[in-house]
């Protein structure tokens, strides 16, 4: 297999920068979810794939009928890395209560994550008062994105393929892949059940760039 691609700005940048080296990076591999979609604009990083908010806890306010996560932490949910498509769950001590599902997230801003319910509920944590103002309490919830393979078929959830079996070759503006074994990812392609794999850079100093998303079945390649 010989393909070539023309990359996109995430890793492109970083290239000019010299925060990745083809020659003595570490490259890490992930499966991703059944029904994920790449998205060059959006996963332009690792943490675009698997991050948490962190802080938002008891400032975070929710409603059911907008099917919003709203918060007032000061935090931004860009800056975490959520993106459209993420799928999203909560932990806490108020999550069974408040947001015990599994949500899509459907449009993202700094304040605001608006989602899709896959499956639970979702429940406002407003105090019934005759308001205006409405009161809300104090709920214990962060938000988890995460779009790898869940663990089975040959694949361990969030324990990465190290040093996948994978060529690159730079020139210019682009990217070329030189080979590329599938046998790498167990059994899982074969399955069906993941419709591709991201390769990534696994450097902090360039946010663990994404290099390129390999899709299965047909073979097609995103930079």
């Amino acid at each position: 297999m010989n393909i070539t691609v023309t990359n996109g700005s995430a890793v492109k940048n970083q290239l000019y920068s010299g925060n990745v080296d083809f020659d003595s990076t570490t490259f890490k591999a992930i499966l991703m979810r059944s029904g994920f979609s790449f998205n060059t604009s959006n996963h332009k990083n690792l943490k675009n794939i698997q991050t948490s908010t962190s802080g938002m806890s008891t400032y975070v306010t929710i409603s059911s009928s907008a099917k919003t996560f709203t918060r007032t932490d000061g935090g931004s949910f860009i800056t975490d890395g959520f993106v459209v498509g993420n799928y999203v769950t909560a932990t806490g001590t108020d999550a069974a209560v408040h947001a015990n599902g599994v949500y899509q997230v459907a449009s993202v801003s700094a304040g605001v994550l608006r989602v899709s319910i896959i499956s639970g509920t979702m429940v406002d944590n407003h105090v019934s008062s005759p308001g205006p103002p409405i009161v809300y309490e104090t709920v214990d919830i962060e938000l988890h994105a995460d779009d790898e393979k869940p663990t089975g078929e040959g694949w361990t959830h969030h324990t990465w393929l190290t040093t996948p079996t994978i060529g690159f070759t730079v020139g210019g503006t682009t990217l070329q892949l030189d080979s590329f074994d599938i046998s790498d990812f167990g059994t899982a392609p074969a399955a069906g059940t993941s419709p591709g794999a991201i390769i990534f850079d696994d450097n902090v100093a360039n946010d663990k760039v994404i290099i390129c998303y390999i899709k299965f079945a047909p073979w097609t390649l995103a930079f």
